[in-house]
């Protein structure tokens, strides 16, 4: 593959990429849920309070507006995003706040959003459009608990290196809305959520820490996951008090309430984007091979297994015969330097790294992506890398072991021009990882 056929094979392959973000837009599996539901039941939605939350709730709004009649609704409908995908829509109310850390912004519009549904009556429905995000656009901490104690607490939990799922078990733990909570106070109003995933296994509870789901998780489960990543004893006094606290009921009785009156939908996946990349792939003529198992774990030991499956899968193939490796997950990053980047640019980092390290034939293109289009706190998506990639960060004075070890991969993929810069997507289903063997 020349130099002109390995920049179209990028550009087909970040195209792919686009497919599987298409795949998961929150307007058409907001719209498509939303119809069934009223299909089934309408008097479910005569009146109706609508709050969207996280990095798609714009597009989940319209995709709800596009199917349920304005007079239906009670107040003005609400959306909490971040600001690079944010929307105005005629008639909604639509407010910016942090991520990833919660700010200022994300405790008003959280405020706003309580007094709305605190005044829900028997017979009003709240219909919550849930995305990833949300766990720091959407907060209000725990009675006793600052915002400065919050922000510092989910700073150390993001250095820590754990996984989104056990992030969120703490998090349920820390806030007044998380966990279901937000649920419990629109009682005794009937709860609908339509959730869209980016967390794998697709656990309702963990995406955005679950406002709508009943947590499964308690306290002593908070303080354990805390203290198996070295944390514990760094934290905030307020957050060791109230985790040391016994639990207080927020409004109603949980099971009575979520088994009646709260009803979870799964909107769209990780695994539709997959499979949409699948399926666009092989229309194109590649062959497509699917990771099974999703791409979880320290992205850069996952970047190393990648490139051993790499080297086995090209010692198989047949030579003229380009093989896409797909995938899906989300990967973790420990902390331990200063620098700048995100958990995709590390993968494709450490990848191009473990590529050079352990031989593996200079036929390859790999990219890793968020499909929110935002790795980090950084403007790039992910990043997009060759054999080629550690030659050009060198001779532009970068070096990419040190920059791994710094956690700087923005800037030495920056340095080679490897950086992938989409935008806000509008959605958001964890990353994709796409590797073109040929």
């Amino acid at each position: 593959m020349n130099e002109f056929e390995k920049n179209l094979a990028r550009r087909d392959i970040i195209n792919l990429f686009k497919d599987g973000v298409r795949a998961a837009d929150p307007k058409l599996c907001v719209s498509n849920c939303l119809s069934k539901l009223i299909v089934d039941d309408p008097s479910h939605f005569h009146k109706t309070m609508v709050i969207g939350v996280g990095k798609a709730a714009c597009n989940m709004m319209l995709g709800a507006l596009s199917v349920l009649p304005m007079n239906n609704f009670i107040n003005r409908p609400l959306v909490i995003t971040n600001q690079e995908n944010l929307v105005d829509i005629n008639g909604v109310t639509t407010m910016v706040a942090g991520h990833p850390f919660p700010n200022q912004e994300s405790l008003s519009a959280t405020q706003k959003v309580l007094k709305k549904v605190t005044s829900l009556a028997v017979d009003d429905t709240l219909l919550v459009l849930v995305s990833g995000g949300a766990s720091a656009m959407f907060s209000q901490p725990a009675e006793g608990i600052s915002l400065t104690d919050k922000i510092n607490t989910t700073q150390a939990l993001l250095a820590s290196g754990i996984d989104i799922n056990q992030m969120n078990v703490v998090r349920k733990q820390l806030s007044a809305v998380k966990g279901g909570k937000l649920a419990e106070l629109a009682s005794p109003a009937r709860v609908i959520g339509l959730i869209l995933s980016d967390v794998i296994g697709d656990d309702l509870g963990a995406i955005a820490s679950g406002p709508t789901v009943h947590s499964k998780e308690c306290r002593t489960d908070a303080i354990n996951i805390l203290k198996k990543a070295n944390v514990w004893y760094n934290l905030p006094k307020s957050v060791i008090q109230h985790l040391e606290k016994p639990v207080t009921p927020v409004r109603s009785q949980p099971n009575d309430f979520f088994k009646k009156d709260v009803k979870n939908y799964l909107i769209g996946s990780n695994n539709v984007s997959v499979s949409a990349v699948e399926s666009a792939a092989k229309k194109t003529g590649l062959n497509v091979k699917i990771l099974k198992e999703p791409i979880c774990g320290e992205a850069k030991v996952a970047a190393e297994s990648l490139v051993i499956i790499a080297g086995e899968l090209l010692g198989k193939k047949s030579m003229g015969t380009p093989l896409l490796i797909v995938a899906g997950g989300e990967t973790t990053v420990t902390i331990k330097g200063d620098g700048k980047g995100g958990r995709n640019q590390e993968f494709a980092l450490a990848f191009a790294l473990a590529a050079d390290h352990n031989n593996l034939p200079p036929r390859w293109l790999f990219l890793s992506a968020g499909t929110d289009g935002r790795d980090g706190p950084t403007d790039a998506a992910g990043g997009f890398v060759d054999p080629d990639s550690l030659i050009r960060m060198r001779e532009n004075g970068t070096n990419p072991i040190h920059a791994l070890n710094n956690n700087d991969a923005y800037h030495a993929l920056k340095s080679s021009n490897d950086l992938l810069i989409t935008g806000g997507t509008g959605t958001n289903v964890a990353d994709l990882q796409l590797l073109l063997l040929y």
